[in-house]
C-alpha cells in the first residue's frame, strides 16, 4: 500500500478531516490533500506528526497493513476515558479499555500509566 493511501485511510479510520489532521500539524489543509492523493510526499517531520496523531512511530506507520489488522485500526483520542490523562484508573480499567480499543496510542498511555501505579505501589 502507497504511503497516500496509508495517510488517507489511517485518516478516514481516526474519523478526522483534512484540516484538523492539517491543523495538528501546523499545514494547510491543502498540503494533507496533497499527501493524500500522491502528489508530494511529506517531508519526515511532517510525516512524524501526522502518524504521531494515529499514535504511531513511523516505523510502525511503514509495516502498518490494515487489511491484516483491523482491530488496532486508530480510534479517535477523544474516545479515551479521562482516567487515562489523569492516572486514576485502575488495572482493571485498563484491561477493559485495551480490550475495547486497541488502539496504538492508547496502549502506550495505558503502559506509562500502569508502570506509574506499579511503582505508586512498590513505594508504599
Amino acid at each position: 500500500m502507497e504511503l497516500s493511501e496509508k495517510l488517507r485511510l489511517l485518516r478516514i479510520r481516526a474519523k478526522l478531516s483534512q484540516s484538523q489532521v492539517a491543523e495538528r500539524v501546523g499545514k494547510d489543509y491543502s498540503a494533507i490533500a496533497r499527501y493524500e492523493r500522491g502528489d508530494v510526499k511529506p517531508k519526515v517531520d511532517v510525516l512524524q506528526r501526522i502518524v504521531g496523531i494515529f499514535g504511531m512511530s513511523l516505523e510502525q506507520f511503514y509495516n502498518y497493513n490494515p487489511d491484516e489488522d483491523v482491530r488496532t485500526a486508530p480510534r479517535r483520542a477523544s474516545a479515551v476515558p479521562a482516567e487515562l490523562t489523569t492516572g486514576a484508573a485502575s488495572p482493571q480499567t485498563v484491561t477493559v479499555l485495551v480490550e475495547l480499543d486497541g488502539s496504538p496510542e492508547c496502549l502506550a498511555r495505558w503502559l506509562v500509566r500502569l508502570r506509574e501505579f506499579n511503582d505508586i505501589i512498590a513505594a508504599t
